[in-house]
Order: structure tokens, then C-alpha cells, then sequence
């Protein structure tokens, strides 16, 4: 199979043409897929007729979750703290080669017509916080971005609730998507076809999924079983406290009286049990106001019981089920202000994980809006080369250790640079950038010499590395002309 592969992309390093392949170099590959796709029913897949696939878990809970939002402070403060942290703003970037000006023009173009897209948002920092919401709530973006009708831009961005959207293959084992509306959801599914969204218009990004469905798993699902259990623990904590509350009970056992002539036994103990409910219900009243009067011959003996019951193991049962909840919200304790005896370690790994977990969802409402200022811009008239968004740095990063960190790198890859090992592009690509602005050599040292007060051995090393540079590039020039 290496083989095959190499042969289908193969370039001869004489002429940079592509060879030709031969029939017997793609007879063993397939021309469709092989394996059959999951959620799908077999038979239809076999007739080609692709239906909706299922996803592992219930649609249902994306809005249990989202009223849980709303209702529970863990859940609540979870989704805030992803949020808030997360949403650090976002700068749109250009390739290089475009004229300063006209990406300058596009940077205000985008900056003024992105404040009529959401009603009720702040720009894009809004709009960002909604995209970081209904990532964090049902596992995936969902939204359309609607067209002006003159298609001269966009209009507003609709956020689609991703519980409501259905995917489909089609006949290139590839999904289309489709919306149900809550009146088509309530009537039979398997009758209707739902709406289907347009792919130059509607984006669907899935936060984390294991199997190949699209649909994205709700990252908050793991902590609705736990949260549940929390509920029965809190009635039990009440009923036991109730108990725990008494300092004890009071005895009182009467001399039971003789039956009465002709009484039957069932009579008998009738009597004798409405004897002992008037007896408790007088002792009662009689507490509850302080004074309880009677005849010294009606009680035998009367004794108070002290309690010994205590809740000394409830603590540490809720704080298991507490910790269990912060794990299936994918958060720890601490950040919720619990204590559960986390060292700074600790809490250096969880910081750690939270601002994974943050760039995570970073680069999906990044690539959402790449999509969208894109499509604005091409509407507009513009060409939008290279566009890419860049988000601002966290603010759980220290700003000092990040910029040492930074300028410990640039040294290193300078020296690269300077030696020859790497490229000027090599160079920019790691620093982030799309390439150079200027075509190598660059005589870096030259500057750095008249201000380090002319170093010469640094100027002839750098012209040095610049001749051996040029004589590679005549060879390689020199070599193409034979071939």
C-alpha cells in the first residue's frame, strides 16, 4: 500500500513533473467507502439510502443542562468561569502580502458592520461569549450566518439550538445537517424531513466526539448522575438532622388497666391504645407549655432517653458526591472555594488544565469566526487572503514568565537563524507568523554590530553564512539546468 501511494504522488526530483501512474498502481484501491457508517441502519445503507444518524446520548439533556445553568450555582459558576476566562477578545489577522491599506479597510469594515449582527450584544465580544456558551452547554457550535438579501453582506448571525439539529449522510458519506423546529420535534419524525441548512451559510463544529457521528457530547453530562444523588443525599441530611436536633425523648410507661367485664379482646386493646395516644398527646401539650398535670397512680415510671445518634460520617459522603460533581463538570473544588486540602501544586495542575481546556474552546469559536468574517468580506467585495483570528492571551497566564518564555525562544531560533539550520520563513512560522516580510538574507547582525560597537567577527560571520547560502542556491540552480 506504501508503495501505491508513494506511485500516485510521486514526483521525478529531475523534472518536478508528476509521473504518470499506471492502471495496475490504483487497481487495488477502492473507489468508495468500505466500512459502513455508524447510527445508520444497515439495509438502508446498503440500498444507499442514508437516514438520520443517532447520537449516543439523549438530546434531552442539553436543556436539562441549560435550566440546571440557571438554577445551580456549580453549574452556573462552571459556565461563567469558562466564559469569562476564555473570552479575552480577538484580533484579525492578514496575510502579509496584502496591502496595508486595504487590510486596514477591512479591519474597520468588519469592526463596523459586526455591531448589527446580535441584537442585545456588546460586538463581537458578546457574540463570542454567546459562541463559548453554547459550546460549553451542548457541546458544539450551531449557528447560521445569514446573508443580506442583496448578498452585499451579512445580516444578523442566528444561534441554533444544537438539541434541534439532525445530520444526515448523503450518497458521498458526508453529513448534512438539518433543523427541527420545536413544532417539528413534536409531531412524526420519521414523516418529515426537517430544514435543511446550507453549508456556505451554517456552521456546526463539535467541542469533543470519540466516534465518527458530528454530534458534540455536552461536556457538563458526566456530573447530572452525581448532581442527582446529591438531591437524595440533601433529603437524608434533613431527615437525619432533624433526629440529631433532639436532645432526647421522653419514657413513659402507664400501668395498663383491667379489662372490663364482658369486653372482647379486640374491645380490650382498643382501649388500651387510645388510653396510650391521649395519654402522649396530654404529656405533649403539657411540654410544649411547660406544665404537665395527672394523677400519680395513671404513670408507673417516666424517663428521659438522651440521644446518641450523630452525623459525623454525612461530611465526608457529600464532599465525595460534591467531588464527583466538579469532575463531571471537568472544574475542581478549589475553584469553587472548597477546600479539600489541594496543594499549590495542585493548583498549579488545575490552572494547567483549565487553560487546555479554554484554548480548546478557543479554537473552535476561532475557526467560527474565520468563517464568518470571511464569507462578510467576500460579500463585500474584498478578497480576504489568509485571514485568521488570534485570541489575547488569558489572563490566568502570568504576563512575565510568558514573555521570558517568548524571549528565550526568539534567542534560540535567532541563533538557528544565524547559523544556518533554519530558514527566515522557518524562522517566522515559529514565532507564529505566516512567513518573513522580507526574503532572506537578512544582514541582522549588521545592525546588531554597529550598536554593540562594530563587532566585526559577528559582521564577517554573517557575510560568511550569506556566501556559503548563495553558492548552495547556484548549485541547486546549476544542477536543475542539467537535468
Amino acid at each position: 500500500m506504501a508503495n501505491i501511494l508513494t506511485n500516485l504522488f510521486n514526483k521525478s526530483s529531475k523534472s518536478n513533473k508528476i509521473t504518470p501512474r499506471s492502471p495496475k498502481d490504483t487497481d487495488s484501491l477502492p473507489t468508495s467507502r468500505q466500512s459502513t457508517p455508524e447510527g445508520v441502519n444497515f439495509l438502508n445503507t446498503l440500498q444507499g439510502n442514508y437516514g438520520f444518524v443517532k447520537p449516543d446520548f439523549d438530546f434531552e439533556v442539553i436543556p436539562l443542562i441549560r435550566k440546571l445553568i440557571r438554577v445551580n450555582p456549580d453549574f452556573g459558576q462552571a459556565l461563567w468561569d469558562l466564559v469569562m476566562l476564555g473570552n479575552t477578545g480577538h484580533r484579525v489577522r492578514f496575510d502579509s502580502d496584502l496591502n496595508p491599506e486595504v487590510v486596514d479597510k477591512m479591519r474597520a469594515h468588519l469592526e463596523e458592520v459586526s455591531k448589527t449582527w446580535v441584537d442585545g450584544t456588546a460586538g463581537v465580544d458578546g457574540i463570542s461569549a454567546r459562541m463559548f456558551g453554547q459550546i460549553i452547554i451542548g457541546g458544539a457550535i450551531s449557528n447560521e450566518w445569514v446573508p443580506k438579501n442583496d448578498l452585499s453582506g451579512i445580516d444578523t448571525i442566528a444561534f441554533i439550538r444544537p438539541e434541534t439539529i439532525r445530520a444526515k449522510l448523503n450518497n458521498k458519506s458526508r453529513y448534512d445537517f438539518y433543523q427541527y423546529t420545536s413544532y417539528i420535534l413534536g409531531a412524526n419524525i420519521k414523516d418529515l424531513e426537517g430544514i435543511k441548512l446550507n453549508p456556505k451559510t451554517y456552521k456546526y463544529l463539535a467541542l469533543y466526539t470519540d466516534t465518527e457521528l458530528p454530534y458534540g457530547l455536552p461536556p457538563f453530562i458526566a456530573a447530572l448522575e452525581p448532581l442527582a444523588t446529591q438531591g437524595i443525599l440533601v433529603d437524608n441530611i434533613k431527615k437525619v438532622s432533624k433526629q440529631t436536633s433532639l436532645m432526647g425523648f421522653l419514657r413513659i410507661l402507664l400501668n395498663k388497666p383491667k379489662p372490663r367485664d364482658g369486653s372482647s379482646k379486640k374491645k380490650f386493646r382498643e382501649e388500651l391504645e387510645a388510653n396510650l395516644i391521649k395519654t402522649k398527646d396530654r404529656v405533649a401539650d403539657g411540654l410544649t407549655n411547660g406544665i404537665v398535670v395527672g394523677y400519680h397512680e395513671d404513670v408507673e415510671e417516666m424517663e428521659f432517653q438522651q440521644t446518641t445518634k450523630n452525623n459525623s460520617g454525612i461530611k465526608d459522603i457529600f464532599n465525595l458526591n460534591e467531588q464527583q460533581i466538579f469532575s463531571g463538570l471537568k472544574s475542581d473544588g478549589s475553584l469553587f472555594g472548597r477546600d479539600y486540602g489541594t496543594s499549590e501544586t495542585g493548583i498549579t495542575i488545575v490552572l494547567t488544565k483549565l487553560i487546555s481546556e479554554i484554548y480548546n474552546i478557543q479554537n473552535l469559536v476561532k475557526s467560527n469566526w474565520e468563517f464568518g468574517y470571511k464569507l462578510e468580506l467576500l460579500l463585500a467585495g474584498f478578497d480576504p487572503k489568509g485571514i485568521r483570528v488570534e485570541f489575547n492571551k488569558s489572563t490566568l497566564l502570568d504576563e512575565l514568565k510568558l514573555q521570558q518564555g517568548k524571549q528565550i525562544k526568539i534567542e534560540n531560533l535567532h541563533k538557528l537563524f544565524y547559523d544556518g539550520i533554519i530558514s527566515i520563513d522557518q524562522y517566522a512560522d515559529e514565532l507564529g507568523y505566516e512567513k518573513a516580510d522580507q526574503e532572506e538574507p537578512r544582514y541582522l547582525w549588521d545592525v546588531a554590530a554597529g550598536e554593540a560597537g562594530n563587532d566585526q567577527d559577528k559582521v564577517n560571520k554573517t557575510k560568511d553564512a550569506k556566501r556559503k547560502k548563495d553558492d548552495r542556491q547556484k548549485k541547486k540552480t546549476q544542477e536543475k539546468k542539467l537535468n
